[in-house]
Protein backbone atom coordinates (compact mmCIF):
# COMPACT_ATOMS: atom_id res chain seq x y z
CA UNK A 1 0.00 0.00 0.00
CA UNK A 2 1.29 3.48 -0.86
CA UNK A 3 0.51 6.77 0.91
CA UNK A 4 -1.44 9.50 -0.85
CA UNK A 5 1.69 11.61 -1.05
CA UNK A 6 3.86 8.96 -2.77
CA UNK A 7 5.64 5.62 -2.21
CA UNK A 8 6.08 4.34 1.33
CA UNK A 9 9.65 5.04 2.57
CA UNK A 10 11.81 1.96 2.83
CA UNK A 11 12.55 0.85 6.37
CA UNK A 12 16.10 0.85 7.61
CA UNK A 13 17.76 -2.55 7.71
CA UNK A 14 18.70 -3.93 11.12
CA UNK A 15 21.08 -6.30 9.39
CA UNK A 16 22.77 -3.36 7.70
CA UNK A 17 23.27 -1.63 11.05
CA UNK A 18 24.71 -4.80 12.55
CA UNK A 19 27.00 -5.26 9.57
CA UNK A 20 28.19 -1.67 9.85
CA UNK A 21 28.97 -2.02 13.58
CA UNK A 22 30.76 -5.32 13.11
CA UNK A 23 32.76 -3.89 10.19
CA UNK A 24 33.92 -0.92 12.28
CA UNK A 25 34.91 -3.10 15.27
CA UNK A 26 36.64 -5.61 13.00
CA UNK A 27 38.55 -2.79 11.30
CA UNK A 28 39.87 -1.63 14.68
CA UNK A 29 40.82 -5.16 15.78
CA UNK A 30 42.60 -5.81 12.47
CA UNK A 31 45.58 -3.72 13.63
CA UNK A 32 45.90 -5.30 17.09
CA UNK A 33 48.19 -8.36 17.40
CA UNK A 34 46.27 -11.54 18.28
CA UNK A 35 43.02 -9.54 18.44
CA UNK A 36 43.11 -9.41 14.65
CA UNK A 37 42.13 -13.09 14.58
CA UNK A 38 38.95 -12.20 16.46
CA UNK A 39 38.58 -9.30 14.05
CA UNK A 40 38.55 -11.80 11.17
CA UNK A 41 35.59 -13.58 12.74
CA UNK A 42 33.68 -10.33 13.24
CA UNK A 43 34.47 -9.27 9.67
CA UNK A 44 33.13 -12.54 8.26
CA UNK A 45 29.91 -12.22 10.29
CA UNK A 46 29.54 -8.58 9.27
CA UNK A 47 30.13 -9.50 5.64
CA UNK A 48 27.41 -12.15 5.75
CA UNK A 49 24.92 -9.85 7.47
CA UNK A 50 25.65 -7.06 5.01
CA UNK A 51 25.10 -9.30 1.99
CA UNK A 52 21.86 -10.66 3.45
CA UNK A 53 20.71 -7.09 4.13
CA UNK A 54 21.34 -6.20 0.50
CA UNK A 55 19.16 -9.10 -0.64
CA UNK A 56 16.13 -8.26 1.52
CA UNK A 57 13.49 -6.35 -0.40
CA UNK A 58 11.88 -3.12 0.75
CA UNK A 59 14.80 -2.29 3.03
CA UNK A 60 17.23 0.59 2.75
CA UNK A 61 20.47 -0.66 1.17
CA UNK A 62 22.86 2.10 2.24
CA UNK A 63 23.80 0.74 5.67
CA UNK A 64 24.02 -2.84 4.37
CA UNK A 65 26.29 -1.75 1.53
CA UNK A 66 28.53 0.28 3.86
CA UNK A 67 28.65 -2.55 6.40
CA UNK A 68 29.53 -5.05 3.66
CA UNK A 69 32.36 -2.88 2.36
CA UNK A 70 33.79 -2.19 5.83
CA UNK A 71 33.57 -5.84 6.84
CA UNK A 72 35.28 -6.96 3.62
CA UNK A 73 38.01 -4.37 4.07
CA UNK A 74 38.46 -5.36 7.73
CA UNK A 75 38.78 -9.03 6.75
CA UNK A 76 41.48 -8.30 4.17
CA UNK A 77 43.44 -6.05 6.56
CA UNK A 78 43.15 -8.55 9.43
CA UNK A 79 44.59 -11.33 7.23
CA UNK A 80 47.45 -9.10 6.02
CA UNK A 81 48.32 -7.91 9.53
CA UNK A 82 48.20 -11.47 10.87
CA UNK A 83 50.78 -12.48 8.27
CA UNK A 84 52.93 -9.42 9.08
CA UNK A 85 52.81 -10.04 12.85
CA UNK A 86 53.59 -13.75 12.39
CA UNK A 87 56.63 -12.93 10.25
CA UNK A 88 57.83 -10.34 12.78
CA UNK A 89 57.41 -12.80 15.65
CA UNK A 90 59.33 -15.48 13.74
CA UNK A 91 62.16 -13.03 13.01
CA UNK A 92 62.31 -12.00 16.68
CA UNK A 93 62.52 -15.62 17.84
CA UNK A 94 65.30 -16.30 15.31
CA UNK A 95 67.22 -13.22 16.46
CA UNK A 96 66.97 -14.26 20.12
CA UNK A 97 68.11 -17.78 19.23
CA UNK A 98 71.11 -16.49 17.26
CA UNK A 99 72.01 -14.14 20.12
CA UNK A 100 71.91 -17.07 22.55
CA UNK A 101 74.15 -19.14 20.28
CA UNK A 102 76.57 -16.23 19.99
CA UNK A 103 76.76 -15.88 23.79
CA UNK A 104 77.33 -19.64 24.16
CA UNK A 105 80.03 -19.57 21.48
CA UNK A 106 81.78 -16.62 23.17
CA UNK A 107 81.60 -18.34 26.54
CA UNK A 108 83.00 -21.62 25.22
CA UNK A 109 85.85 -19.82 23.47
CA UNK A 110 86.96 -17.96 26.60
CA UNK A 111 89.58 -20.60 27.53
CA UNK A 112 91.27 -20.03 24.16
CA UNK A 113 91.26 -16.31 24.85
CA UNK A 114 92.90 -17.00 28.17
CA UNK A 115 95.47 -19.21 26.46
CA UNK A 116 96.13 -16.60 23.80
CA UNK A 117 96.80 -14.09 26.54
CA UNK A 118 99.82 -16.18 27.45
CA UNK A 119 101.22 -15.93 23.93
CA UNK A 120 104.66 -14.43 24.12
CA UNK A 121 105.60 -16.67 27.04
CA UNK A 122 108.33 -19.10 26.03
CA UNK A 123 109.39 -22.42 27.51
CA UNK A 124 113.00 -23.57 27.34
CA UNK A 125 113.19 -27.32 26.74
CA UNK A 126 116.37 -29.39 26.86
CA UNK A 127 116.60 -33.00 25.69
CA UNK A 128 119.60 -35.04 26.89
CA UNK A 129 120.79 -38.60 26.17
CA UNK A 130 123.77 -40.22 27.90
CA UNK A 131 125.26 -43.72 27.71
CA UNK A 132 128.41 -45.65 28.44
CA UNK A 133 128.77 -46.05 24.68
CA UNK A 134 130.23 -43.38 22.40
CA UNK A 135 127.14 -43.14 20.20
CA UNK A 136 123.42 -43.87 20.22
CA UNK A 137 121.77 -46.10 17.65
CA UNK A 138 118.99 -43.49 17.20
CA UNK A 139 117.39 -40.54 18.98
CA UNK A 140 113.86 -39.29 18.28
CA UNK A 141 112.38 -36.19 19.91
CA UNK A 142 109.39 -33.84 19.78
CA UNK A 143 109.89 -30.42 18.22
CA UNK A 144 107.84 -27.53 16.84
CA UNK A 145 108.48 -25.27 13.87
CA UNK A 146 106.29 -22.32 12.84
CA UNK A 147 103.54 -23.51 15.16
CA UNK A 148 103.54 -27.05 13.69
CA UNK A 149 104.54 -29.94 15.94
CA UNK A 150 106.51 -32.92 14.67
CA UNK A 151 109.21 -35.50 15.39
CA UNK A 152 112.89 -35.27 14.46
CA UNK A 153 115.42 -38.07 14.52
CA UNK A 154 119.20 -38.32 14.81
CA UNK A 155 120.93 -41.59 13.92
CA UNK A 156 124.37 -42.52 15.21
CA UNK A 157 124.49 -39.34 17.29
CA UNK A 158 127.66 -38.85 19.42
CA UNK A 159 127.08 -39.06 23.19
CA UNK A 160 126.51 -37.31 25.45
CA UNK A 161 123.85 -35.67 23.25
CA UNK A 162 121.65 -32.65 24.00
CA UNK A 163 119.14 -30.49 22.13
CA UNK A 164 117.84 -27.09 23.28
CA UNK A 165 114.45 -25.82 22.06
CA UNK A 166 112.58 -22.64 22.87
CA UNK A 167 108.86 -23.29 22.51
CA UNK A 168 106.25 -20.54 22.51
CA UNK A 169 102.93 -21.00 24.28
CA UNK A 170 100.28 -19.84 21.82
CA UNK A 171 97.26 -22.00 22.53
CA UNK A 172 98.28 -24.38 19.73
CA UNK A 173 101.19 -26.25 21.30
CA UNK A 174 100.21 -29.32 23.33
CA UNK A 175 102.88 -29.82 25.98
CA UNK A 176 101.58 -33.31 26.77
CA UNK A 177 103.21 -34.50 23.55
CA UNK A 178 106.74 -33.45 24.60
CA UNK A 179 108.79 -36.65 24.34
CA UNK A 180 112.26 -38.09 23.82
CA UNK A 181 113.12 -41.67 22.79
CA UNK A 182 116.61 -43.15 22.32
CA UNK A 183 118.03 -46.56 21.40
CA UNK A 184 121.40 -47.66 22.71
CA UNK A 185 124.22 -48.87 20.50
CA UNK A 186 125.27 -52.51 20.34
CA UNK A 187 128.22 -52.01 22.69
CA UNK A 188 126.19 -50.09 25.32
CA UNK A 189 125.12 -51.50 28.66
CA UNK A 190 123.05 -48.51 29.78
CA UNK A 191 121.32 -45.49 28.23
CA UNK A 192 119.54 -42.58 29.93
CA UNK A 193 117.17 -39.89 28.62
CA UNK A 194 116.30 -36.63 30.38
CA UNK A 195 113.86 -33.80 29.63
CA UNK A 196 114.36 -30.43 31.33
CA UNK A 197 111.85 -27.55 31.21
CA UNK A 198 113.22 -24.13 32.14
CA UNK A 199 116.20 -25.90 33.70
CA UNK A 200 114.09 -28.24 35.86
CA UNK A 201 114.23 -32.00 35.27
CA UNK A 202 110.72 -33.13 34.37
CA UNK A 203 111.43 -36.67 33.25
CA UNK A 204 114.38 -39.04 33.32
CA UNK A 205 114.54 -42.76 32.54
CA UNK A 206 117.28 -45.37 32.21
CA UNK A 207 117.36 -48.67 30.31
CA UNK A 208 120.09 -51.32 30.28
CA UNK A 209 121.35 -53.75 27.69
CA UNK A 210 122.54 -53.77 24.12
CA UNK A 211 120.16 -51.90 21.79
CA UNK A 212 118.03 -50.96 24.81
CA UNK A 213 115.29 -48.39 24.21
CA UNK A 214 114.54 -45.61 26.71
CA UNK A 215 111.71 -43.08 26.56
CA UNK A 216 110.90 -39.87 28.46
CA UNK A 217 107.83 -37.64 28.27
CA UNK A 218 106.37 -34.66 30.10
CA UNK A 219 103.51 -32.16 29.95
CA UNK A 220 105.94 -29.29 30.45
CA UNK A 221 104.12 -27.89 33.51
Amino acid sequence: MTSPGGPTPKKSSGLGIAALILGIVALVFAFIPLANYFGMVLAVVGLILGIVGLLIKNRAKGLSLTGTILSGLALILAIIMAIVYAAAFSAAVKAVSEAGNSITSTSSSSPSTSSDASSGKTVDVTYEVTSDAATAQSISYFTINNGQSGQEQANGAPLPWSKDLQLKQNGVLDFSTMSLTAQAAQDATTITCTIKVNGVVKSTQTSTGSFAVVSCSTDGK
